[in-house]
């Protein structure tokens, strides 16, 4: 099996002691690269 490192930030917006908003972020292309759900291309030439 397989190791993966994913790395996730969590933001907490407080407001009189409580959350009020709270936003998860993290990269998930490693993931799906690894899963082989998506894959690289180049980009194609566009100066036509």
């Amino acid at each position: 099996m397989k190791s993966l490192t994913l790395v996730v930030s969590e933001v907490f917006h407080f407001e009189n002691g409580k959350i009020k908003e709270a936003w998860t972020i993290y990269d998930g292309l490693k993931l799906a690269l690894e899963l082989c759900l998506v894959e690289i291309v180049q980009p194609q030439d566009s100066n036509k």
